[in-house]
C-alpha cells in the first residue's frame, strides 16, 4: 500500500472528482455538439458536480437526478406556460413582476413537494424548474428533449463513471 494517498476533498479524491465531472460534461457537451442542440445549461453542472463530488448521497442516485430534473421540467413548463415565458418573453422589462416573483415561488414549493414525495430530492431541480419556467432566450421549446437526455446521460453514466473511477484508484494504492 501507498504511504501516500491521493489529496482528498470529502469521500473522494480531488483528481478522481474532476476527471469524473469533466468527463460527464465532455459526454453532454459532444453529444450537444453532434446533435446540434443546446443540451449543457446550468443546473446541470451542479448534478455534475454532486455526481463527481458526493457519489454516496442521496441526490447522486440516478433516481434522484433524473426523476428530479423531471420533476423540475415539469413544473417549470407548466409555470412557463402560465407566465407566458416558453412563449418568448424571457427576462423582458417585466422580468420580476410581482406576478413572476408569486409564481417562482409556487414553482420552487411545487418541486419540493414533488421531489419528496416520490423520494427524487435533486436541489439542481430546482435550478432546471426556475430556468425553463422564466424562459432565456436561447431556450425553446426543441431544446427540452435534448436536455431530458442530458439529464438521463448524466444520472446513468454519473454513477458509473465514479464506481469505476474509484475502484480504479483504490487498486492503484493497494
Amino acid at each position: 500500500m501507498s504511504s501516500r494517498s491521493a489529496p482528498r476533498w470529502g469521500p473522494v479524491p480531488l483528481t478522481s472528482a474532476g476527471a469524473v465531472a469533466a468527463a460527464l460534461i465532455g459526454l453532454v457537451g459532444f453529444a450537444s455538439r453532434f446533435t446540434h442542440q443546446p443540451w449543457l445549461f446550468a443546473s446541470l453542472g451542479s448534478t455534475v458536480l454532486i455526481q463527481a463530488v458526493t457519489p454516496d448521497d442521496k441526490t447522486a442516485r440516478p433516481w434522484n437526478a433524473v426523476v428530479g430534473h423531471v420533476v423540475g421540467f415539469s413544473i417549470g413548463i407548466a409555470t412557463g406556460w402560465i407566465i407566458g415565458a416558453l412563449a418568448g418573453a424571457g427576462y423582458g422589462d417585466d422580468a420580476m413582476s410581482i406576478w413572476r416573483i408569486v409564481i417562482a415561488m409556487l414553482a420552487i414549493a411545487a418541486t419540493v413537494v414533488v421531489q419528496l414525495t416520490t423520494d427524487s430530492y435533486h436541489p439542481p431541480g430546482a435550478g432546471t424548474c426556475l430556468l425553463i419556467a422564466f424562459g432565456p432566450s436561447a431556450l425553446s421549446v426543441s431544446s427540452i428533449p435534448g436536455m431530458l437526455l442530458a439529464v438521463l446521460l448524466v444520472g446513468v453514466f454519473g454513477r458509473r463513471i465514479t464506481t469505476l473511477t474509484r475502484s480504479r484508484l483504490r487498486a492503484t494504492h493497494e
